[in-house]
């Protein structure tokens, strides 16, 4: 088969020696990993250091966990070290907008400020260009569904066409 790719934006697990249960591919244009690129963005402030911070790095995952299937987790959007919340009080996070709400009352229930500066969209969104991204994923519905992350190869691209060569 062979495979035409526009604009790529990102690929994932090609380097495996083998891609096996990942076996079936299929396209989507709405998918947890594309809230980093079809969505508008929220720009927030966190002020204040959680009482129990594993606590609230655990709370910040389980988060991410049920609204992005582990796509999105806690390295991509804060900082994730005891240390780092000990030294600074106040953090600056960029967090898709449809996980403002659970992220603020995550905040609320550690006695954060949860405070949104500025809501990015369109050409001020980082990925403007990419706002038409899909996601081919290699991936099998039987192991697992494609909306929960397991490490399933992956590409993002504008557009995707294949063609059977024998």
């Amino acid at each position: 088969m062979e495979n035409n790719l526009q604009n790529t934006e990102k690929y994932h697990g090609f380097f495996w020696n083998v891609l096996l249960p990942y076996t079936k591919l299929k396209i989507l244009d709405k998918h947890p990993v594309l809230l980093l690129y079809n969505h508008n963005e929220l720009e927030c402030e966190i002020i204040g250091v959680p009482k129990d911070i594993n606590q609230f790095i655990a709370d910040i995952s389980m988060i991410l966990e049920r609204e992005t299937g582990n796509w999105i987790t806690v390295p991509d959007i804060l900082w994730n070290s005891e240390e780092h919340y000990r030294l600074f009080s106040k953090r600056n996070i960029s967090i898709p907008k449809s996980i403002g709400n659970p992220i603020k009352e995550v905040c609320t229930k550690h006695n954060l400020t949860f405070k949104v500066t500025h809501e990015v969209t369109g050409h001020d969104k980082r990925y403007a260009h990419k706002q038409k991204s899909k996601i081919l994923i290699f991936g099998n519905e039987d192991v697992s569904p494609n909306d929960f992350y397991l490490k399933q190869p992956y590409v993002i691209a504008e557009s995707f066409t294949a063609e059977r060569i024998k």
